[in-house]
């Protein structure tokens, strides 16, 4: 009897999971993967390892990967300016990682984020580019954070993995009540299920060579850009040599 109720439970579970790959396999082109997802987690619990993973993982999908100076060194990364993200060119299907955007976009600072990046972020969906942040505080500009789709929070597991929880942000309703005279909308976070297969878990060992943690001074970055590329740095050719979009602005005062 017990035995019996065992194998009806295991074949339940294992119809379960067939079902539910198929059904993410079938559905999986009405989302889009051109999203921004920010990572949280405090200093040294894995965000520059993950950083690595998760740009071998886009590479091998046969993405373009991109990331802001000194923060990985594997050879199939190109390096950019962050801040300038917005005046790349960037190929189709291009995935930009940024580790420590809180030191770009702080959200004290506010009133200095570009307009011309907000845009970016706004319509990063129709220029084919997913963009990855990591921050190691929930400070990272109210803008960024309001156009997340996604956030995870990194925590490191006995000193040698990395998990990052993945989370939506769904709109709400906040009625009024005694401490608001009208209904306010919000967002609200709601953890994905463990069963869609969305967190992120990283073996550190496996990922340290790719980085450099200690390096202070973003001029002294490993992979050295060629003069002509010095501001803004190379990307979009097989050099790696970039062409930035030029700025309207400026062309109209040189003609």
């Amino acid at each position: 009897m017990i035995w019996g109720l065992v194998k009806i439970l295991f074949v339940f579970i294992v119809c379960f999971f067939e079902v539910l790959i198929v059904f993410c396999s079938l559905t999986k082109k009405y989302c889009s993967p051109y999203t921004l997802d920010v990572y949280f987690g405090k200093k040294g619990c894995g965000k520059s390892t993950t950083l690595q993973k998760l740009a071998y993982k886009y590479y091998k999908k046969g993405w373009n990967c991109f990331c802001d100076r000194n923060d990985s060194f594997q050879p199939f990364v190109k390096q950019l300016d962050a801040s300038k993200l917005y005046i790349y060119k960037l190929p189709p299907n291009s995935v930009v990682f940024i580790g420590e955007a809180n030191l770009h976009w702080d959200n004290r600072d506010f009133s200095s984020f570009p307009k011309p990046f907000q845009k970016y972020l706004r319509l990063q969906r129709h220029k084919r580019v997913k963009i990855v942040m990591f921050s190691q505080t929930y400070d990272t500009d109210k803008k960024i954070r309001d156009l997340a789709d996604r956030l995870y929070i990194v925590k490191k597991r006995l000193r040698l993995w990395t998990t990052c929880t993945p989370y939506i942000k769904t709109p709400v309703i906040l009625p009024a009540g005694e401490t608001r005279d009208t209904a306010k909308m919000a967002d609200d976070f709601v953890r994905i299920p463990k069963f869609f297969f969305s967190g992120v878990i990283t073996f550190i060992p496996r990922w340290v060579n790719d980085f450099d943690s200690f390096i202070d001074d973003q001029s002294d970055y490993r992979l050295q850009l060629s003069p002509a590329a010095a501001d803004p740095p190379a990307v979009g050719d097989v050099t790696g040599n970039a062409r930035p979009v030029p700025d309207s602005s400026e062309s109209a005062r040189t003609d």
